[in-house]
């Protein structure tokens, strides 16, 4: 069962995850480049990060991150 997320479909709250993650991981990458940003959003974006990789090596969902393209899930996923 399908169910809608702002414009997004997701087939699963693990879908969703995946989604939501890649999104905070890109904020963080343009976070990274920009010259003013606090030390304490960084921070505090890295730990989300941290946190839903943690959480989607948990439920070991390199398979979903591939389907929902989230590549940089996918990447950090592989990597660890």
């Amino acid at each position: 069962m399908s169910k809608f997320i702002g414009k997004h479909v997701f087939r699963s709250p693990s879908h969703a995850l995946c989604w939501q993650l890649e999104c905070t991981m890109a904020s963080l990458e343009y976070a990274r480049l920009l010259k003013r940003t606090s030390k304490s959003e960084l921070s505090r974006l890295e730990s989300i990060v941290n946190e839903g990789l943690a959480a989607c090596q948990t439920f070991n969902l390199v398979e979903i991150a591939h389907e929902e393209r989230c590549h940089r899930v996918e990447r950090a996923l592989k990597e660890s």
